[in-house]
């Protein structure tokens, strides 16, 4: 059961080639999580672009096309379409037995650190706390003061993380949902909660970003939960549901020891209200978590900032293809 920092950790076997493991730690059923499978993708994609002028992914663009396998060796390879001076486009693919699982393309630069606080001023070009412009942490409190939540059946990875999902989001939902359609029409489904890696060697890095965008209860999974109570309707558990496609940008550099910030720990603010026959849209918030640790202070809500946005396209599949999926590499 490595954590997910070995999980994700590429060796360099040729020009543009990297080979790792899919652990078998890091899966939702049979089947390795999405995005951890992409964060075997960016560790290696960070090992080859460290020493340019382009070190960091700013965006990406990820097409899974076969589910990884759990406990194979995987190789991911890289290829330069361009190398400016301030930017380079990559494309990537990522191999299990002979076959492409994953396709990605990249787009690599310098990001910036966090921004610092400062107040809205005419042609600034970054926005952050107390300008009344900035966007806050969407999150109702900060992680100290919420219980930790069960995961569920389905990640085996529960030995390795936990999170604390935020009550104040699922209550809004329950209210929704007993109002009359007419009263809140085009109301989004959002969720959230505060995710922590447990035993980690090392601080969050980059490539953990993916596993934890991926991580968000889909708008299909949020609407089975809402009816819970029916006996006859189906339950949220019993669904598996597949990423198809991902897109991640990246705003800043994760801040390296700064007190106000845990090393171990991520706030996912999600949101979506696409849903047509199980396909459904997706969008993640990755924010700075306060510093477990130390105690958070008053001003949480202000000093977090959101270092990633993702969005996503996904499926609703029966429980049973899951095991499917992971024995024959077919949906």
């Amino acid at each position: 059961m490595a954590p997910l920092a070995t999980a994700v950790r590429t060796k360099r076997t040729g020009e543009g080639v990297y080979e790792g493991l899919v652990d078998e730690t890091w899966t939702v059923g049979a089947v390795p999580q999405g995005g951890y499978a992409l964060g075997i993708a960016m560790d290696a994609i960070g090992q080859h672009q460290a020493s340019t002028s382009a070190p960091d992914v700013i965006h990406l663009a990820a097409h899974f096309l076969l589910p990884s396998i759990a406990g194979k060796p995987v190789r991911v390879t890289i290829r330069s379409f361009r190398a400016g001076k301030r930017f380079t486009n990559l494309a990537v693919t990522m191999e299990q037995e002979s076959k492409t699982t994953l396709t990605l393309a990249v787009l690599c630069g310098t990001l910036p650190d966090i921004p610092e606080a400062q107040s809205y001023t005419p042609y600034q070009n970054t926005l952050a706390p107390p300008s009344v412009f900035a966007r806050r942490c969407p999150l109702s409190a900060p992680p100290k003061a919420l219980d930790v939540t069960s995961f569920g059946r389905a990640y085996t990875f529960a030995k390795r993380s936990r999170w604390r999902e935020d009550p104040a989001l699922l209550k809004r939902l329950d209210d929704l949902a007993q109002q009359r359609d007419d009263e809140n029409e085009g109301q989004r489904l959002e969720w959230g909660a505060w995710f922590e890696l447990l035993d980690e060697p090392e601080p969050i890095q980059a490539s953990a970003l993916a596993f934890v965008a991926d991580l968000l209860k889909s708008p299909t999974q949020l609407l089975a939960d809402l009816h819970r109570q029916d006996p006859a309707a189906p339950k949220g558990d019993s669904f598996y549901y597949p990423t198809l496609q991902l897109s991640m940008t990246f705003f800043a550099r994760l801040p390296k020891d700064d007190a106000r910030y845990s090393t171990n720990a991520l706030g996912l603010f999600s949101y979506g209200n696409v849903v047509n026959q199980g396909m459904h849209d997706g969008v993640s918030e990755i924010w700075l978590a306060p510093s477990i640790e130390a105690g958070e202070s008053a001003s949480w809500r202000n000093e977090s900032r959101c270092v990633a946005i993702a969005s996503q396209v996904a499926l609703t599949v029966d429980w049973a293809r899951n095991a499917r999926a992971a024995s024959s590499s077919k949906l």
